[in-house]
């Protein structure tokens, strides 16, 4: 005569990703300019300090019953995702890379890719039904490329530093009822707190061959 259900499925996901040259360290690259290329890329010549972190979650939540007279069902989709993506030189490092102008130079750079896709939904089917969904994503990330305090760079070529951060995001709630009396409902909730930066910090002394930093670049891609 009666019939309920309950789907869930949570998905918590912690990650760190470091790329670094530490405090007080001595970097000193001979480079040598180079015409190699793969997949249409030139290969980089010089000092690249690169973190890259790819998240890629995929979840579903169905849930259904039917009863001669009352059904009530629900499905619950939580995901919590807290990425931490930084690449650096150190305070008070100091990083030479020779060459000439034309040689790959110093990079650094960090890259955050986080996608979700799915979604939750049902169906209760009775004389009275009722169902509801919930979809909850909640996003933190910090993505960070930067050249610490009192840190020198000394280059033949060009100094970038370069933070990115990308979110992707697929849902679908759905719920549906069928009887003589039906109540449905379906909510989603979306919470992003997403933090992009790319600086020299205070004290930096960078020196490229044309006397001026490459580039400086922090945002969404």
């Amino acid at each position: 005569l009666a019939s309920a259900g309950l789907s869930n499925d949570t998905t918590v996901f912690n990650a760190k990703t470091d790329a670094y040259i530490g405090d007080s360290a001595v970097i000193i690259v001979n480079n040598e300019t180079k015409n190699e290329y793969v997949d249409s890329e030139k290969v980089w010549s010089g000092v690249s300090v690169t973190a890259d972190s790819d998240v890629d979650i995929t979840s579903a939540v169905v849930t259904g019953g039917a009863s001669g007279i009352v059904a009530v069902n629900g499905g619950v989709g939580v995901n919590v995702i807290d990425t931490s993506t930084k690449a650096y030189i150190g305070a008070s490092a100091q990083v030479t890379a020779n060459g000439t102008a034309n040689d790959g130079g110093v990079k650094v750079a960090a890259t955050d890719n986080t996608k979700i896709s799915g979604g939750s939904g049902g169906a209760a089917i009775a004389v009275v039904g009722t169902g509801g969904a919930v979809n909850v994503n909640d996003i933190t990330k910090s993505t960070l490329a930067y050249i610490g305090q009192n840190a020198d760079v000394l280059n033949a070529g060009n100094t970038d530093i370069i933070a990115k951060s990308n979110e992707q995001l697929y849902n679908v709630t759905v719920q549906a009822v069928g009887g003589a009396v039906g109540l449905a409902g379906a909510v989603a909730v979306h919470n992003f707190d997403v933090l992009t930066k790319a600086y020299a910090d205070s004290g930096v002394d960078i020196l490229d061959a044309d006397g001026v930093a490459g580039a400086i670049t922090g945002g969404k891609v």
